[in-house]
């Protein structure tokens, strides 16, 4: 009985804290690009909007101001993606594609142009893409296991987030405490993807994850390539799955950030969806699925930026 019960102990073993999401160390920080970090900088963003979130239910307007919607040449969109400054897109690499022909932001149901609330109406905006600097996509990026599915789309003009002040970026992992994801944290996922029956949302939709230590999607997926560039995520108690159109929309969490003296919030995004191994649109079974993981490229981001802004 002794051995039975020190044998259960040791398989419940609660993982470190590293299993979960890397954190980077010194020279991580020291070696991002000061420029490409300054653009990140430049504008406040990830403001929140305090409503609560639930499964598969419409966002309010507005609520994810920095939500990007790829369109393929009918308009029609097929990915997500996130605004990280006035000009950078931050989407999943398989979304790069001949197909695309530009991004749209400010956009919350897709049958209507305009947007209203009781007191605001907001349109969406499209932008193209820069004709002198293609997509960006990560050099180690490997289309049959994913590795490293992300990338960067430059516009082909500024997004002026005064005049669009429905539009915003979202912050991204710059500081050691943006990595310190705990199993309790709420882990929120938006996106209009396709949902079951392979029907996309009208409107934006919204809900909430868990991350789970890495080793639980190596088990699950002994064939895939699954390292540091990876987030093993599960749904959480309302059942949240990403699908096939929400390619490269963005993952995010709520980080602390000072201000003088006073501690204050915002979005950061720590994923993006990258390949929902394993799962269907509507399968709410309890095994994990896989996220890229934003925070593991913040290097390269913030390089890439550098060379893209001055299209190097």
């Amino acid at each position: 009985t002794t051995t039975t019960t020190e044998s259960t102990i040791l398989k419940r073993r609660w993982p470190e804290r590293n299993e979960f999401n890397r954190k980077p160390n010194i020279e991580d920080l020291q070696n991002f690009n000061s420029v490409g970090l300054a653009l990140l900088n430049k504008h406040n963003c990830g403001s929140i909007m305090d409503f609560r979130l639930a499964n598969g239910i419409n966002a309010i307007q507005g609520e994810f101001p920095w939500m990007a919607m790829l369109l393929n040449a009918r308009k029609k969109p097929f990915c997500g993606g996130s605004v990280i400054t006035e000009r950078f897109v931050l989407t999943a690499a398989h979304c790069i594609t001949d197909d695309l022909r530009m991004v749209r932001f400010g956009e919350h149901r897709i049958s209507t142009k305009m947007d209203c609330t009781l007191t605001v109406c907001q349109t969406y905006v499209d932008f193209g893409i820069d004709p002198y600097q293609k997509p960006v996509i990560h050099p180690d990026y490997r289309s049959l296991n994913y590795h490293k599915d992300i990338a960067l789309i430059k516009l082909n003009r500024d997004i002026d987030f005064k005049l669009y002040d429905h539009i915003a970026p979202i912050c991204l992992p710059t500081k050691p405490s943006d990595y310190n994801i705990r199993p309790k944290d709420n882990l929120i996922l938006a996106g209009w993807g396709l949902q079951k029956y392979d029907l996309y949302a009208d409107v934006l939709q919204k809900g909430e994850l868990k991350i789970k230590p890495l080793h639980r999607c190596k088990n699950l997926y002994p064939r895939m390539r699954i390292d540091n560039s990876k987030l093993c995520i599960q749904a959480g108690s309302n059942d949240t799955v990403s699908c096939h159109g929400d390619s490269g929309s963005p993952l995010f969490w709520k980080t602390d950030y000072k201000i003088g003296w006073f501690t204050k919030q915002h979005y950061t995004q720590i994923g993006l969806v990258s390949l929902g191994y394993g799962k269907e649109c509507g399968d709410f079974t309890s095994d994990p699925f896989m996220y890229e993981n934003v925070s593991d490229s913040m290097i390269w981001i913030t390089h890439a930026l550098y060379k893209a802004y001055f299209n190097y």
